[in-house]
Parts: C-alpha cells; sequence; structure tokens
C-alpha cells in the first residue's frame, strides 16, 4: 500500500441520489407495457424466486436475453420501458444500431439517445417474456456510474414486469419474489398496506407522513421509484408542511438526463403502522421529474421492510423488521462511488460543500482504512463509508505522481455544514 500523508479535515457527507433507469420515460414508437409481447409460465406457477444480486443501492437480479444467461437488471418500478444498457458487455447482442429518438429521465441535461430493439426474449425465473420491445441505451449518458468499459448493470425492467406480477423484494433475506398475477398475498397482521395506482406506466402511493413531531399528518402522495438509491426527494411547497429546513446542503442528483443540484437535509416522520421512521436524510427540490404530488420514495426507504408491489391488487405492502425503524447512521464524510476499475468512481462532488473545500474531486479512489476497496464487495463498500459522527477515516484517491490521502472526521449530519 502506499504511503498516506495525513491530512485532518472535518467534512460533512453529502449522499448523491442516483436514479439509475428511474423515470425512464420514452418517447419511443411503441405502447408501454409491451402490450403485444407474449408471457409465459409453467402450468403450475404460483412463484418465481430469485437471489438479489450483492448491489447494496437498489434491487438488481440475474435474467437470460435471447436465451443466454448472465444479465444483470435493475428491477425499477420507475421505468416505463424495458431497456438494456450499450456497452462492452451487451455490445455483442448488436442491438444499439438503426433510427435513434430522445428518451427522457431525471437531469437537467439534454434527453438521451436511444434505440429501439425488437422482438427480444427476456427470461427471469420461471417466466419468459417473448417479443419484447424495448429501448437501448448508450452507457456513456450515465458517467456517474461507469462507462463502456466498466458499467455496473445491463439492463432495467419495470412497468413491463410490475403491471403483470406481484413483486416482493427483501434486502434483508437478499431475494426477490415474483408472484403469479392472481397470488393471494395474505399480509401478516403487522404488515401495513398503502393504496397503489398507475398513471402513464408509473406507479403512485400514498404514504403518511409529519414534517416534524408537531405537525399534522397528511398523506403525501408519492412516485415509488425502486431505481432510485435515496430516501425521499420532496417538493417544495407542494404541501404547507413541505418547506425547505434552515439547516440543509446541496447535494447531486444524478439521472439519464445528466445531474441536477439540489438541497438535502433531515426529513420528515413516516408513520408506518405503530412504528415512526426518522433521522434520514431527503432531498428538497423544485420541479422534479415524474414526481408524485408531493415527491418520490426510494430504495433506500424501502428495504427497510420487505415490500410488495402488487399491482394487480393495487397496492403497495411494507412488512417491517425488528430493524425497520432504527435511526440511519448519522455521521457525514463527503464521499460514496460506485465500484470502477478496481477502486470506487466518485463522480459528483457539488461547488462549495465542506466536502470540495476539503480538497475532494471526483475520481477513482482505492481504499479506506488500510482496506482496498478491490477487495470488497459492493455492499461491503457501501457499509465502509457509512458512518457516526467524530468516526475517523483515512481515505485513499488515485492520483499522479503519488495517491492523494486524507483522514476525515465524521460531522454529525443534523448539524449545520461549516462554512
Amino acid at each position: 500500500m502506499a504511503f498516506c500523508s495525513t491530512v485532518f479535515t472535518k467534512v460533512h457527507r453529502i449522499i448523491p441520489a442516483l436514479v439509475f433507469g428511474a423515470a425512464l420515460v420514452s418517447c419511443a414508437p411503441f405502447s408501454p407495457g409491451n402490450p403485444k409481447a407474449e408471457v409465459v409460465t409453467p402450468e403450475s406457477f404460483t412463484k418465481t424466486e430469485l437471489p438479489l444480486l450483492p448491489v447494496p443501492l437498489f434491487p438488481v437480479i440475474e435474467v437470460s436475453i435471447n436465451g443466454t444467461p448472465g444479465y444483470r437488471f435493475l428491477v425499477d418500478s420507475g421505468a416505463t420501458p424495458t431497456g438494456i444498457f450499450h456497452h462492452a458487455g451487451t455490445a455483442h447482442l448488436d442491438l444499439y444500431k438503426g433510427r435513434k429518438f430522445s428518451i427522457g429521465g431525471t437531469g437537467n441535461g439534454p434527453a438521451a439517445k436511444a434505440a429501439v430493439a425488437k422482438d427480444i426474449d427476456v427470461t427471469i425465473g420461471d417466466i419468459a417474456f417473448q417479443g419484447l420491445t424495448l429501448v437501448v441505451l448508450p452507457a456513456d449518458i450515465l458517467p456517474v456510474a461507469g462507462d463502456f468499459d466498466d458499467f455496473p448493470l445491463d439492463g432495467v425492467i419495470g412497468y413491463d414486469l410490475f403491471r403483470r406480477f406481484p413483486v416482493t423484494i427483501d434486502s434483508a433475506a437478499e431475494n426477490i419474489i415474483i408472484h403469479a398475477s392472481g397470488a393471494d398475498i395474505t399480509p401478516s397482521t403487522d404488515a401495513v398496506s398503502f393504496p397503489l395506482k398507475e398513471k402513464r406506466g408509473q406507479f403512485y402511493t400514498d404514504l403518511p407522513i409529519k414534517a416534524s413531531a408537531d405537525a399534522p399528518l397528511f398523506q403525501a402522495n408519492l412516485h415509488l421509484d425502486t431505481g432510485m438509491n435515496g430516501y425521499l426527494i420532496l417538493e417544495i411547497a407542494s404541501h404547507p408542511s413541505i418547506i425547505l429546513p434552515e439547516s440543509f446542503r446541496k447535494t447531486v442528483v444524478s439521472g439519464i438526463q445528466g445531474a441536477s443540484e439540489n438541497k438535502i437535509a433531515i426529513g420528515p416522520q413516516f408513520i408506518i403502522g405503530d412504528g415512526i421512521l426518522t433521522g434520514f436524510l431527503s432531498v428538497f427540490e423544485n420541479g422534479g421529474a415524474n414526481f408524485g404530488k408531493h415527491g418520490r420514495v426510494g430504495h433506500a426507504l424501502l428495504k427497510r421492510f420487505a415490500y410488495t408491489v402488487d399491482y394487480p391488487n393495487r397496492r403497495l405492502i411494507l412488512q417491517p423488521r425488528a430493524n425497520s425503524f432504527e435511526t440511519p447512521q448519522q455521521g457525514v464524510i463527503g464521499i460514496r462511488g460506485i465500484p470502477h476499475e478496481g477502486g470506487i468512481l466518485v463522480s459528483n462532488i457539488s461547488a462549495e460543500t465542506p466536502a470540495a473545500k476539503a480538497g475532494f474531486t471526483p475520481g477513482i479512489y482505492d481504499s479506506v482504512n488500510g482496506r482496498n476497496f478491490s477487495e470488497m464487495t459492493w455492499a461491503e463498500v457501501d457499509q465502509s463509508l457509512m458512518t457516526e459522527p467524530g468516526d475517523k477515516l483515512v481515505i485513499r484517491k488515485r492520483a499522479d505522481p503519488k495517491p492523494d490521502c486524507r483522514t476525515l472526521i465524521a460531522a454529525d449530519v443534523a448539524a449545520p455544514p461549516s462554512n
């Protein structure tokens, strides 16, 4: 390991929200939901169960494309069309060709250019989707995630799956269960169900929240977005209780239309049955894409429960665990990344944040506290950067002529930023 000179800096962690396939809204010349595709299941089909791949940010499973297994697909309730990312691992499929069209999503940049691929078979466990029409997206539309040679996902499936089957995602059990459309899913006595609606290939639910302990309870209408790694994005002033807190930091939300700078602060309380979920970071935004009336709820919050997106029965079911209502870790250090080229790729550091003032810049980081990221799973990488206030992390960035190492002391997420 290269020698690290030590620089002590107090840094607040800014957690960029990554909206991978979420809010993938197509102007493609085909109907959402692939109504002409054939869906084949075994005669006695009741459910198919698959392991979740070790990706901490959102649910990812392995699927087969045209009979070949091993493709990593994000299960994303915010993606209207099924999509494939064009990169080194999928280029042999030869799908990114022909006339291109614009496809919109999260971010403030220009719309991405996608291709259309027809008559594609995608198999998920015992379920075969035959004759799908899907979009093909160049990997470089998401530089925050990687590049053509090293990209962490091969595709995304959302509305095509969720509109047909109830889907249970359980990050603690590390599995996903796709139930038969007519399955009788009986929630346990401590599970809580919420209404689920669909509009133009997007799903919305109403969840009870309180802006503070003394504020009135109201039903927040939220876009259900399993492809977003954050907890919650709120639309400022969409309800009298949704106001930007005095203490906030800047953050970056990255999607298929680039990045947008927003504000982040401790969010409201969620009231789930007899439990209260509080102390988590929320993004506060004006004019978000494909929001519900009040905002968007992501996988970081949902995965605290075993959750079932049961659109055939128009409900979202949250099954609490023993630790569902524990307060998230409150340390902030200002860095998070995605495995890339033997390290982690850190793409966004917002200007004028404490992290930026400490000298952090985008790039590839190699280690934390003497342990190389190359020796960790993605989940271990994510956990190694989770902190409590006062924790000390030595982080090494890849740089020439020698690595750049800094010792960071985690601050309190609820404290005002250091200016």
